[in-house]
């Protein structure tokens, strides 16, 4: 167990508390109460045997504690001092003997049920490639005991047209029986596995809405209908207390490359994803771009910017309409890896959990804690030295974090094949 200490963004100067003052001399303010508590690491027992594994975390409606690891998801009911193993949902017909999921995810909606979702693959040793079959949704009231919705949602008939592959899968919910699934075709490193037709030019990213609650969806629709052959990065979206879906991608207009010097979009819909507007976020981002909505109904954008590697936010106030000009969370000498993440604070501040290059494959996990403008900031460098021999930082595409019911913060990532948690501990007043 490692017990990490914060440091604020600032420092504080408090001359003459330790020597004695002169007599008359001015009293300095105190100063003020920490916003951060200690992070103490603590394991999993979950493994983290490929890479990047992709260690995800969540916590449901119940408080519990729920971890996503190669080898199946960890529950804590007694904020990771402790886990349960429990057994990934398992694959749904029609997909075909020996199938495996790629890139699973843990998502809680605003009524606190548990989902998964990843995609479902296949390897063929020929081709020497994943060939692509579906999509799989599961959804669970009890931290994965049982998975009453458990579905595969096939992509050989995605509209438009037939597609490649998919990356990255992201799934956002209403709280009540909407379900919104997205993806971006990529290159034929995928391939999807259709009966019929063959395949066209890839790009773009796709949507399908199930109104069941996940159990059922519907034709799969581009977000961006004037991009068809774009190749594109998505990132997590956001459905927003007014019913709008927001989802954040970038798209390159070449289809054989993901030009990191495009443009982060952000898409949003008022009518249920049958139709979208876009607004422009910044004028280039690095992989993958991220969103998370705040209980005043603001929408947070974070990203890593091209080519200074500065990670920074932005907010929209006015329904995805327009963005604050971007914060930065990282000083002029410091470099951050793509896949920052974002979540809004009860009390109007931000949590960004980051990496921070330090040396070739040499990271930092950091975590930040400020108000969107910047101000009143502090930050704790949850891990101040990992090495990545194969993979990226933190053995992931993205930094992955979740609150606890007060607030406070659970991350995750993935260290010497094992998958490992910071828990933030609760601020001690002093006396």
């Amino acid at each position: 167990m490692r017990v990490i200490a914060v440091v604020p963004c600032v420092a504080v100067l408090l001359a003459g508390c330790l020597l004695g003052e002169a007599p008359g001399a001015a009293t300095q303010p105190p100063p003020p109460p920490p916003t951060m508590g200690e992070f103490v690491t603590l394991p999993t027992g979950l493994a983290c045997r490929s890479a990047p594994c992709e260690p995800t975390v969540a916590v449901d409606g119940a408080g519990r504690l729920i971890v996503l690891g190669n080898d199946g998801l960890g529950v804590s009911l007694d904020e990771g001092r402790s886990f349960e193993k429990r057994p990934r949902p398992p694959i749904p017909p029609p997909a075909p003997p020996g199938s495996f999921d790629n890139d699973a995810t843990l998502y809680v909606d605003a009524s606190g049920k548990l989902y998964y979702h990843a995609l479902v693959t296949t390897f063929e040793p020929n081709a020497r490639a994943l060939i692509l079959h579906g999509i799989h949704v599961a959804v669970s009231a009890d931290a994965g005991v049982t998975w009453p919705v458990n579905t595969h949602l096939s992509l050989a008939s995605a509209t438009p047209r037939q597609t490649l592959g998919s990356d990255r899968q992201w799934l956002a919910a209403d709280g009540n029986a909407t379900v919104y699934l997205w993806y971006a075709r990529v290159s034929p490193a995928f391939a999807v596995a259709s009966p019929v037709g063959t395949p066209s030019p890839v790009g773009g990213v796709m949507l399908a809405r199930s109104d069941d609650g996940g159990r059922t969806f519907g034709d799969f629709r581009p977000v961006a209908p004037d991009q068809p052959d774009a190749a594109c990065a998505n990132g997590p979206g956001v459905v927003d207390p007014a019913g709008r879906l927001h989802i954040a991608f970038r798209c390159s207009p070449r289809a054989a490359s993901l030009d990191r010097t495009t443009g982060f979009v952000v898409a949003t819909s008022s009518d249920r994803g049958q139709t979208f507007t876009r607004s422009l976020v910044n004028a280039t981002a690095n992989w993958l771009p991220v969103l998370d909505r705040a209980r005043d109904g603001a929408v947070h954008a974070a990203w890593v910017s091209v080519p200074n590697g500065q990670v920074a936010t932005s907010t929209s106030r006015d329904g995805g309409a327009t963005w604050s000009a971007p914060v930065g969370w990282t000083e002029a000498n410091e470099r951050g890896a793509p896949g920052p993440w974002v979540l809004a604070r009860a009390d109007g501040r931000l949590d960004v959990l980051l990496y921070l290059e330090t040396a070739p494959r040499q990271y930092q996990v950091v975590l930040a804690r400020g108000f969107p403008d910047g101000s009143d900031a502090t930050r704790a460098v949850l891990v101040p030295k990992l090495d990545v021999t194969s993979g990226r930082a933190g053995n992931t595409d993205f930094a992955h974090f979740a609150h606890l019911p007060d607030g406070r913060v659970v991350a995750v990532w993935g260290e010497a094949r094992e998958v490992l948690i910071a828990v933030e501990q609760r601020i001690v007043a002093s006396v």
